[in-house]
């Protein structure tokens, strides 16, 4: 990932954003802290904007803009805020924060003892409508998803796995 500011996921899990990157930002406060996105929903339409003769780029408008794995989520008018940082492919951060930690489909009992271990704190709690999924809610804010069901892990489902970390505003 080529930007300005790292994306460290222990800073995320600690303080629910980073530095100067949290929900409630405009994109072009994300933009300055992060540099271009990687790529941006209906990335594709650039080409469509400029041949509307809209000066702006396509991420200016978009709903989402991703730095390597990690997506912002934004309204559709260009002055929204960032209201959810998400990421559902944790296989593709890299991080220090512990050897193999948040790999996609990681036992629940195996989160929470790493999220002992660095001293943060969390919450266990149901995740309504689906009985198959929990939620670890840390005092920061970022929700860590689980769920029992198969079709998202290649194998026996044996407990809850790790499929997504999320922070909404």
């Amino acid at each position: 990932m080529s930007s300005k500011t790292p994306l460290m996921m222990k800073t995320f899990l600690a303080m629910g954003g980073w530095s100067r990157v949290q929900p409630g930002l405009t994109r072009q406060q994300v933009v300055a802290q992060l540099g271009w996105p990687q790529t941006w929903m209906f990335s594709n339409t650039e080409r469509g904007a400029k041949q509307r003769g809209e000066p702006q780029p396509g991420w200016v408008w978009s709903p989402l803009l991703r730095y390597g794995a990690v997506e912002f989520h934004f309204g559709v008018d260009p002055n929204d805020i960032c209201w959810m940082i998400f990421c559902d492919d944790l296989d593709r951060i890299s991080t220090p924060f512990h050897p193999n930690w948040l790999s996609e489909g990681m036992l629940l009992r195996d989160v929470c003892g790493y999220l002992d271990e660095a001293g943060l704190r969390w919450e266990r709690r149901p995740f309504r409508p689906d009985p198959d999924q929990i939620r670890l809610i840390l005092d920061s804010g970022v929700h860590l998803g689980f769920s029992k069901n198969q079709d998202f892990f290649h194998g026996p489902g044996r407990g809850h796995r790790l499929f997504c970390v999320e922070r909404q505003i």
